[in-house]
Formats: C-alpha cells, structure tokens, sequence
C-alpha cells in the first residue's frame, strides 16, 4: 500500500527513486506523460481517465525522525487549467485521474507533476466538447 508523507518531511527528507536504490546520488527521471485516455469527453458530467506514458516513479522519503522510509506516489495532474482529483498511481507508466465536469470546450494541455515537483505538459492532449 503506497502512503502519502507529509509535504514537510518530503521536503526536508531525502528523495530517491526506488527504481534507482536508496542511497544512489542519480537525480530523478522527469514524468514523460504521452496521451490522455479516452482523449475526449463532455463537459456535462465527471469522468475517470488514463494517463498513459514513462517516468511515473514513486519515491521513497526518509524520515528525519528516524531511519524508516516512506512511499511517496502523489502525483498531481491538469487538464488545462483544472486541477484533476482522484489522481492514483497505477505503476511506472500509468495514472488514474477524475475529470470534473464543466470544463470549457476545446483543446486542452496535459500536465504531469511528480512527488518530487518534476513537471511535464503534453500540449492539446485532450478534446473537451460541450454538452
């Protein structure tokens, strides 16, 4: 089960890639998103997507209080400008997200943010048409 930290010991603690080993000075891959899938749908209602792509690493962080290591799988997610919820790590090359409804009609960009802050933005990823 993959726990959330809290943002102050993610900061304060050291972050390393659990691909890479605990202890390697390698910094992190950047999130490399490619498509939204379904790459459409309607403003009128709330829909659950597939992002789909490379680099979606969780990290482990340690703690300062002590010697165990955390989990951090948050990854944040946005279609245009909204902020998507229920975003969930799947593995390595997928994540799991909510589309509210309302967004406004058109092509929208897709941007991905890793635990670490590491951004990527796929631009007119997805098609919003109106109800």
């Amino acid at each position: 089960m993959w726990s959330r930290s809290s943002s102050a010991n993610a900061r304060l603690g050291a972050v390393v890639a659990l691909a890479c080993g605990c202890g390697s000075s390698r910094s992190l891959p950047q999130p490399s998103p490619e498509t939204v899938v379904p790459a459409s749908g309607w403003n009128g209602a709330d829909h659950a997507v597939e992002i789909r792509g490379r680099g979606f690493l969780a990290v482990a962080v340690r703690r300062l209080e002590g010697d165990s290591l955390d989990t951090d799988a948050h990854f944040r997610v946005w279609l245009g400008e909204q902020e998507l919820s229920d975003v969930g790590y799947v593995d390595s090359r997928t994540l799991t997200a909510r589309v509210p409804a309302g967004l406004p009609p058109g092509l929208v960009s897709l941007r991905v943010e890793a635990p670490d802050g590491a951004t990527a933005v796929v631009p007119d990823a997805y098609q919003v048409f109106d109800e």
